[in-house]
């Protein structure tokens, strides 16, 4: 996959959310070689990271800048929403051109505030369509396009909200474009035995 620069003229990408082991954890990393490697300014703001404290570092020498606190999991992770909640308006200027958030997370309408104006916000949704009611159909309204992760969510956020423009785009799992499986075609050979298990009822 090549990025080039002159599909961009959005240089500051914020990411919400995505430092969790597993999809997100490969997804993001995949996305912001490709995001640096086209000329971009990446930073990432979590609440919370499961990630090992070398993945993160990893991320950091791409020249991603990574804002998460180490308190964001367990009895106490409410401390680390709150430093985030104090810190981030300072550390995180009104200069976004666009705002990435990965699935769902309250913080993703906090980050709103950091595009500047004109910024434009995505939500790209990574298990199923929100309800109606949920803090995540609240986000999605506040955006302006959203990402499904398969045709049939992208189908129900149409449905949900006719308004925005949606695309289908699964998570990155590779860095490169992966070979067409190639379909084997099966020769029988031999004797085929076939065996019946079954009781004979005379009505």
């Amino acid at each position: 996959m090549t990025i080039a620069k002159t599909q961009f003229n959005r240089k500051n990408i914020l990411i919400s959310g995505g430092l969790a082991v597993g999809g997100p954890q490969t997804h993001v990393t995949i996305l912001c070689k490709f995001l640096r490697a086209a000329g971009l300014n990446v930073t990432i703001a979590a609440t919370a990271s499961n990630m090992e404290p070398f993945e993160i570092e990893a991320l950091r020498k791409l020249g991603v800048r990574v804002l998460v606190p180490k308190l964001g999991f367990g009895r106490f992770k409410w401390i680390g929403t709150l430093q985030c909640l104090i810190t981030w308006p300072f550390v995180l200027p009104r200069r976004f051109d666009t705002l990435y958030c990965i699935g769902h997370g309250k913080m993703h309408l906090f980050c709103l505030r950091f595009l500047h104006d004109g910024g434009k916000a995505i939500y790209h949704e990574i298990v199923q369509c929100p309800k109606p009611d949920s803090t995540a159909a609240a986000v999605a309204a506040r955006m302006n396009s959203l990402v499904g992760n398969s045709r049939k969510v992208s189908s129900e956020l149409r449905l949900l909200y006719p308004s925005l423009p949606v695309t289908t785009i699964p998570f990155l799992t590779a860095e490169g474009e992966m070979p067409t499986p190639v379909r084997k075609s099966k020769t029988l050979t031999g004797t085929i035995n076939v065996a019946f298990f079954l009781s004979l009822i005379h009505i």
